[in-house]
């Protein structure tokens, strides 16, 4: 009887989010830039459209997963099945469709009392497990060998000590030089404002040298001049690009942090499963 009432509220839950799925397919056809609210990047409001289009056709394919997710596999499928995104629809309702598709590629997580925390604001050891995982590399970062390589990061000890869930990740981006300084300090703690996390995402798409041969080119933003000189090449080719966008009163905020559901929103841009021809293909858009 118990196995039975859990079967049922599972249905239900799978009707919820399918029910949700339509809703946001049908958003998808009216939404526009003036929908989007007044913090919201204008990048991130100008692709909103296409955003909710794929995140509802993510909702409906995990509609279909729930009932399966129920069963003697562990705790680990329970946890997934408690995710509902109500949180996600209260706070931040913009970014529902790109956490959809995140969480759905376990790019993303949820926390154990079923809630995403959209507005969280994340720090640069989460930004590089995301970006490590956009990257297909999640299976290499959770190995053995990587999660007991050597850090080269000066703060390697704090990363072990405190983050060790992330050892491996950190071992990754190191390898594929994500960082500023792979030998200085990660600081992983520390928030991940948006200037760093442009850096990060321009390097794992294989365009630095893109980034350096920008570095003296003039940024259109109305604080460009807020933007420190190391960042102005990586900022110039990720907004040329769409992955980080301004803001609707034409400022960048490099020192602002990013929020989970901004996050989520970036890397619904980004490529992902980076391959060999991923900067070919970056570069491409930029011709087009």
């Amino acid at each position: 009887a118990g196995i039975k009432r859990t079967m049922a509220k599972m249905r239900q839950r799978a009707a919820g989010i399918t029910r949700a799925a339509a809703n946001t397919l049908q958003k998808a056809a009216g939404i526009n830039r003036a929908s989007a609210p007044a913090e919201m990047p204008r990048a991130a409001a100008g692709r909103a459209g296409r955003r909710l289009l794929r995140g509802g056709m993510a909702l409906a394919i995990a509609a279909s997963t729930f009932l399966a997710a129920v069963s003697p596999a562990g705790e680990r499928s329970a946890k997934a099945a408690e995710l509902t995104l109500d949180d996600v629809s209260k706070e931040a309702s913009w970014a529902l469709a790109p956490i959809a598709e995140m969480v759905q590629k376990q790019v993303f997580t949820g926390y154990t009392d079923g809630t995403f925390r959209p507005n969280r604001q994340i720090t640069r050891i989460e930004t590089l497990v995301t970006v490590v995982r956009m990257l297909g590399e999640k299976e290499s970062a959770e190995s053995e060998k990587a999660k007991n390589a050597r850090l080269r990061a000066a703060d390697a000890d704090v990363i072990r000590g405190q983050y060790s869930w992330a050892a491996g990740y950190v071992y990754v981006a190191e390898s594929r030089r994500l960082m500023d300084d792979i030998r200085g300090e990660l600081r992983p703690g520390d928030p991940a404002d948006r200037a760093w996390t442009a850096r990060v995402l321009v390097r794992a798409l294989g365009l630095t040298k893109d980034a350096d041969a920008a570095k003296n080119e003039t940024l259109s933003f109305k604080d460009a001049g807020n933007i420190d000189p190391e960042s102005v090449g990586y900022v110039y080719v990720a907004s040329d690009i769409g992955l980080i966008g301004g803001y609707p009163d034409g400022t960048f905020k490099p020192d602002r942090t990013v929020t989970r559901a901004e996050l989520a929103a970036v890397r619904s841009e980004y490529p992902g499963e980076a391959g060999p021809d991923t900067a070919a293909r970056a570069r491409q858009d930029r011709l087009t």
